[in-house]
């Protein structure tokens, strides 16, 4: 069951938002689209393009493993998520542009995971994600 949920690639995005101009926003969309399973993450933890939001990483659950987390925060304000990251034990995590943070991606190196520094939305439209 564990591979099944995995090979649909669960995608948690943090920083998620209500507002279609934010690029979080567009992120779940084009994950939606590419047949992606999206999570939203967000401080007020409300649902975004009708699907369940979170208010942190360990509210989603514990059944959902995800595959990848797309982070849209401040850099400076990644480091307090950093256990959150760890104990989710995605495969990768992507920083996008103005989240990357090199001791937060250190650690996650440290823990056996993959570190990306990309642009999420550049990412789908190559076909690279």
């Amino acid at each position: 069951m564990a591979r099944l949920l995995r090979s649909i690639m669960n995608v948690a995005i943090i920083g998620a938002s209500t507002k279609p101009e934010r690029f979080s926003y567009r992120a779940q969309q084009m994950l939606t689209e590419n047949g992606h399973d999206t999570f939203p993450v967000s401080l007020s933890g409300e649902s975004v393009q009708g699907r369940e939001g979170f208010k942190s990483l360990d509210e989603i659950p514990d059944e959902i493993e995800i595959h990848t987390v797309t982070v849209y925060l401040n850099s400076r304000v990644v480091e307090t998520i950093l256990p959150d990251l760890i104990a989710c034990e995605p495969e990768r995590v992507i920083f996008n542009p103005g989240s990357e943070n090199a001791s937060v991606a250190a650690a996650l190196r440290d823990a056996g995971i993959e570190v990306v520094e990309d642009c999420t939305l550049v990412m789908l439209s190559a076909g690279r994600f």
